[in-house]
């Protein structure tokens, strides 16, 4: 699966087929892709959420209970849960059957959530346009450059073998973050 600006494209043993809007996905333009433990596909659009499953989409808006409709990022956690990097909402998670929303009134450095990430201890991370957040189940914490952060608005999150954080940041600079 791959995520464009015409739509989602899946690649199936030779063959190439896009999905857009005409067949049920969201939104056209798609920023991130994941696939959740039954084999469903969730795509991020910048119109909303929408899960393929079998040949079938299902759109989540914010009347279904997603933070905001432009979605930037997502990450299915080891639990199962998907989250929603989502832009001027916050993040949301969604746990097979609802939704809880987390803002910066929880603990969440900024509500322009652009990457997700999880550590390996099963805690989340969160590239903001204030810097980085980290959730615990319970306590947030927020890293900025005042903590060694190149530059606070950290696109990009991936987490390695060895557990280290890297933080692809706007500051043409990245971050390693080892614990």
């Amino acid at each position: 699966w791959f995520g464009t600006e015409g739509g989602a494209t899946r690649f199936d043993w030779g063959t190439w087929r896009t999905f857009t809007t005409t067949e049920g996905l969201a939104g056209n333009e798609v920023k991130a892709v994941v696939q959740d433990s039954t084999g469903g596909v969730w795509c991020a659009t910048t119109e909303g959420v929408s899960r393929f499953a079998g040949d079938t989409w299902t759109t989540f808006r914010v009347a279904d209970g997603l933070a905001a409709d432009r979605v930037a990022a997502a990450c299915v956690d080891a639990a199962g849960h998907i989250w929603f990097g989502t832009s001027g909402g916050g993040v949301s998670r969604f746990d097979g059957t609802g939704w809880t929303t987390f803002t910066t009134a929880d603990g969440l450095a900024s509500n322009w959530v652009v990457s997700v990430c999880e550590g390996d201890a099963g805690q989340m991370w969160f590239g903001t346009q204030a810097g980085v957040s980290f959730y615990d189940g319970v306590q947030w914490r927020t890293y900025t450059t005042a903590d060694g952060l190149a530059a606070n608005t950290t696109p990009n999150i991936r987490r390695d073998s060895r557990g280290n954080l890297w933080f692809g940041t706007w500051a043409s600079a990245i971050t390693r973050f080892d614990g």
